[in-house]
């Protein structure tokens, strides 16, 4: 990252800019935690500064049944073990064997009707700061498979 001093300010000039993307899905009749994104705080031995805006979210079932998909952060989790989304080269870290608890603030809540619907969240100025967490619930009407997917940019 390059910083210039302007008028006793500093404005930071990103070197570079990664879009990323994380997907899961889960049979789903009841309401289901997919999975949960965390911006580790460490990252590669060095304090991570990143803020990750969310940019789309993917919803899809293989059912013609109303899904209802959930983004949530503030979430008590137990257990579940969190991998690099891209070892080396994001900061964000996955689980998809985290069980929710409660506890959580409601980001974003839509409804995809049918087999897929996508989003464009980016003007929502939704963040995940270092050491944050957010998860992504569903519910489907019926039985069948769920499956969504979230995207976001690094800039570094």
């Amino acid at each position: 990252m390059r910083s210039f001093l302007l008028d006793s300010f500093t404005i930071f000039a990103y070197d570079k800019k990664s879009s990323k993307r994380f997907s899961f899905t889960k049979n789903s009749g009841v309401l289901t935690h997919l999975f949960t994104l965390r911006n580790a705080s460490p990252f590669n031995g060095k304090i991570n500064v990143v803020r990750i805006p969310l940019d789309y979210l993917s919803c899809a079932t293989n059912t013609a049944n109303l899904t209802q998909f959930f983004i949530l952060t503030g979430a008590t989790l137990t257990g579940g073990t969190f991998n690099p989304v891209s070892a080396g080269q994001s900061v964000v870290e996955a689980s998809t064997d985290a069980t929710f608890t409660g506890g959580t603030v409601s980001l974003y809540q839509g409804v995809s009707e049918g087999s897929s619907a996508g989003l464009v969240i980016s003007s929502l100025d939704i963040f995940l700061a270092p050491g944050e967490i957010l998860v992504v619930r569903a519910q489907s009407q019926g039985t069948g498979d769920v499956t969504a997917s979230l995207s976001w940019v690094e800039y570094y």
